[in-house]
């Protein structure tokens, strides 16, 4: 399995990269506006363009469980399970749609058949929505949370950015960056790399901080196994040098240091920890509570918000989510693909570094969810949809070489016999 398409890309295969551009750069830049449904409908146009230059339409059994999670929970709404069934519909459309996307683009990755050129279209349109943040931020960049302060409107659309959100970005664009130079082995990789990961702490989102050095071990020590010493102790300088920003440097430290800090000293005792680990504690043991009540059906999707002492919000952790929306049913049919999807990526991880960087994005975003939402987010669903479109390259190109040292036997005992 190639990460480089060697065929000479047509000119639809032009159109349909410069649509998923336009697509991933209103998406972080314009969600939930009609900029990026505009961007979708060419994201939609485009690889429609593409399955009829290659006459065939792919499909995974991620969709088939994907399906299988939404009629539950319609269902589930339908009995009266939910607590509130405007709410539970609501998301329900809300999962409707992004299945959608998520076919669309699963579809655009497998037939356009080049990951390196995905992940260039996916880091210039991250770059240009970092740039955006930076110039419409101005000075306020480091005084804040990076990009929380921007907001703006669109057509009645209030246009604004969460640090998580934003960070899950930047987590993305550095694995492009240490893929990209797997694939060149050019410093500007590394340097664009850097970038990113400063970017990351001004966001102060310390799931992206997870995330980035989950990512960035996984990444390292899968795509250069040989140098094991060699990348243990560039991680750790690394990690000394971070530890320094986010601790001595008051910039940094205001923003994501401190942050970090009382991450670590909730671990030792809670009443150490910041408002925003106390209430996200609090959180969690009262969706915990109320799953115990009703394990097998739950109380209706982003229904959490209803309860008394939630205030209005989500749970802040997917997995109590999931178990409080539909039970053990919702969260076992939401979390069983992904299991299958990361043992295939582990099993054909050695036939391509697009494969390794889906595997270390996967792993790092099951690994955090414990501290936010993601099954309705779009970012986290394009990890999902890029690691079972991988799969289906791979899978594809494992049955290819079976057929084509089938034929080689065909011939050598056809000539062997010819011969005799």
């Amino acid at each position: 399995m190639n990460d480089i398409n060697l065929r000479k890309t047509t000119q639809i295969g032009r159109i349909a990269d410069a649509c998923v551009f336009i697509y991933l750069f209103t998406l972080f830049t314009f969600n939930h506006t009609i900029v990026s449904n505009l961007g979708l409908v060419l994201l939609i146009i485009g690889t429609f363009l593409l399955c009829l230059e290659e006459k065939k339409i792919n499909f995974s059994y991620y969709f088939f469980f994907s399906a299988i999670f939404i009629l539950f929970n319609y269902i589930n709404t339908k009995l009266g399970y939910s607590i509130n069934s405007t709410l539970s519909f609501r998301l329900i459309n809300t999962l409707l749609l992004n299945i959608f996307i998520a076919f669309v683009l699963f579809n655009y990755i497998v037939q356009r058949k080049n990951l390196e050129k995905f992940w260039s279209i996916f880091l210039l349109a991250s770059g240009l929505f970092v740039c955006f943040l930076i110039i419409i931020s101005g000075f306020n960049i480091f005084s804040t949370r990076f990009g929380t302060l921007v907001d703006f409107v669109i057509l009645g659309r209030v246009v604004g950015y969460n640090a998580n959100s934003t960070g899950d970005i930047v987590v993305a664009s550095i694995g492009a960056c240490i893929y990209k130079y797997k694939i060149y082995g050019k410093s500007r990789y590394l340097a664009f790399c850097l970038i990113f990961f400063t970017i990351l702490l001004l966001t102060g989102s310390r799931r992206g901080i997870v995330q980035g050095f989950i990512v960035t071990v996984c990444m390292v020590y899968m795509l250069y196994p040989k140098k094991i010493f060699k990348n243990t102790v560039i991680i750790i300088m690394t990690a000394i040098i971070a530890y320094s920003l986010l601790m001595y440097v008051p910039v940094f430290y205001e923003i994501a240091g401190s942050r970090v800090e009382s991450f670590f000293l909730s671990r030792q005792n809670i009443s150490l920890a910041d408002a925003s680990i106390t209430s996200r504690t609090d959180y969690i043991k009262l969706g915990w509570k109320y799953f115990l009540d009703k394990p097998w059906t739950g109380y209706g999707l982003d229904c959490f918000r209803v309860f008394h002492g939630a205030y209005g919000t989500y749970s802040h952790n997917n997995y109590i989510e999931l178990l409080v929306s539909g039970g053990i049913p919702a969260l076992t049919l939401y979390y069983l693909p992904i299991f299958f999807v990361l043992l295939k990526l582990l099993k054909y991880r050695s036939q391509s570094s697009g494969i390794t960087i889906a595997l270390a994005l996967l792993v790092a975003q099951q690994m955090v969810e414990y501290f936010g939402i993601t099954y309705y987010e779009r970012m986290p669903l394009m990890v999902i949809v890029y690691s079972v479109a991988v799969i289906k390259m791979a899978e594809v190109s494992k049955k290819q070489e079976y057929k084509e040292k089938a034929k080689e036997i065909y011939e050598f005992q056809k000539d062997k016999y010819y011969y005799s």
